[in-house]
């Protein structure tokens, strides 16, 4: 699915393809486009990990990062670290293409991992 559907969303300019947070209460309609709401979806996360109130993170590992969108963003908040993993080779390379064409490649690194078999030691993120 992930190889068919990375290649479905190329060219459109989406860095996420899996979640948004759509606050409908908004008044304003051009705070419901897509992008946005998969932005306001990572700072929902950060807040609800306390992490946007703490120290900033400095080593970051995006489990199930499809073409990297997360990581590149909480590379230019934080100027963490990221490591992304995920089971698509296509969408690794996709994510490899997309941070660097963000000048990333120096903060940003994506390998093809099963996030219950991952190949990092503990307490390494």
């Amino acid at each position: 699915y992930h190889n068919a559907a990375s290649c479905q969303w190329e060219g459109t300019g989406v860095q996420h393809f899996h979640h948004g947070f759509y606050d409908l209460g908004l008044q304003n309609t051009k705070d419901l486009n897509h992008g946005a709401a998969q932005v306001r979806m990572i700072e929902e996360g950060l807040s609800f990990a306390a992490i946007s109130d703490g120290p900033k993170p400095m080593t970051v590992l995006d489990v199930g990062c499809g073409i990297g969108g997360s990581s590149r963003y909480l590379a230019k908040k934080y100027g963490a670290t990221v490591t992304g993993i995920t089971l698509s080779v296509v969408e690794a390379n996709k994510a490899i293409d997309l941070t660097a064409a963000e000048g990333l490649a120096d903060k940003v690194k994506f390998i093809v991992a099963d996030a219950l078999d991952q190949p990092f030691p503990d307490g390494q993120f």
